[in-house]
């Protein structure tokens, strides 16, 4: 009875949420290609530096120091937590009120705590493979696997956040939700409460969005076939994943670019590559790879950006030390 009971109460949650993303006022982005772009910052700070600026973040989170929280994220910053949701964009008339709901949202009230697997470092972005654990009540930790995107910039002399992506699933988190039983109705109501007090119904349908829509497993199927394209030195069908020759295959830690055909026509004939451990976030993926261009091998994190309407790729960033 009680596992019923539970299901009835999953699935008016899941109608609600799509009754929310269908009948809302969209104000999404429509021109996905406007929502990732290459960090331009002129300065890069030293390595050292960087890593002290992370772990100095992730104390701030920690302790539940607000104030630092706040000083880390320059002006004009974004926050897309998890990928998919409505970016909470800094400056102008809000300042860093957007990134002061985010903290109240999701920190304040929380127990939280990262386990770093990896971290890569190319030039002013940072990507962080971590298990992310959350507490939003006591006796219950929420346990999710991200990938999170820091773009560093310099603001008067000092390291700062201007753009925060975290690639993480949706679906995952229900998964937990769901077994935890009875209990998921305190945990789920104690996160209601802080989200709609922090970030208001706006938000929260900005938020709702992320779950509700974006390229899923079909994101993930063409990742693995671009693997597959790349392996079998197939240019036909590595060409057929992208929208047009003019998306992009760019390793960012040296710089190099390429469009589909070019790149099987040059590094991408003598390469092999497998991807592990993707993650579907909105209409973008992001995973784990293996890497060999003939004696050359590399590991790190890539990203594979998608097309909304063709959901075809646009854009596979590869980020490796």
């Amino acid at each position: 009875m009680i596992r019923k009971t539970f299901k009835i109460i999953v699935i008016s949650i899941v109608i609600i949420v799509l009754s929310v993303f269908i009948f809302s006022d969209k104000k999404v982005v429509t021109d996905l290609e406007s929502m990732i772009k290459d960090n331009t910052s002129a300065v890069v700070a030293p390595e050292k530096e960087i890593k002290l600026f992370l772990n100095n973040f992730v104390a701030a989170v920690k302790t539940h120091d607000k104030e630092k929280f706040l000083s880390c994220f320059s002006e004009n910053a974004t926050i897309e937590d998890p990928m998919g949701v409505e970016p909470l964009r800094c400056g102008g008339e809000n300042g860093k009120i957007p990134v002061a709901k985010f903290y109240e949202a999701n920190i304040a009230q929380n127990d939280v705590s990262f386990i770093s697997k990896q971290d890569i470092i190319c030039g002013m972005d940072v990507i962080r493979d971590a298990l992310s654990q959350a507490s939003p009540v006591p006796g219950i930790t929420l346990k999710i696997n991200t990938y999170s995107f820091y773009q560093l910039t310099m603001e008067n002399g000092k390291i700062k956040i201007y753009h925060l992506r975290a690639f993480w699933e949706m679906d995952k988190m229900a998964k937990q939700f769901e077994e935890l039983g009875p209990e998921s109705f305190k945990v789920g109501m104690t996160m209601f409460q802080n989200m709609y007090k922090s970030l208001g119904i706006g938000g929260m349908i900005g938020y709702m969005k992320a779950g509700a829509g974006g390229i899923r497993d079909e994101g993930k199927k063409a990742v693995s076939s671009f693997a597959e394209a790349v392996n079998n030195n197939n240019i036909d069908k590595l060409s057929g994943l992208f929208k047009d020759n003019n998306s992009i295959i760019k390793f960012v830690g040296n710089g190099r670019q390429y469009n589909p055909q070019n790149y099987m026509s040059g590094p991408g004939k003598n390469t092999k590559i497998n991807f592990t451990d993707i993650r579907a976030a909105g209409f973008f993926t992001a995973s784990r790879f293996k890497m060999s261009e003939g004696n050359e091998a590399k590991q790190g994190i890539a990203t594979f950006q998608f097309n909304k309407k063709t959901k075809k790729i646009y854009a596979a960033r590869f980020y490796c030390n």
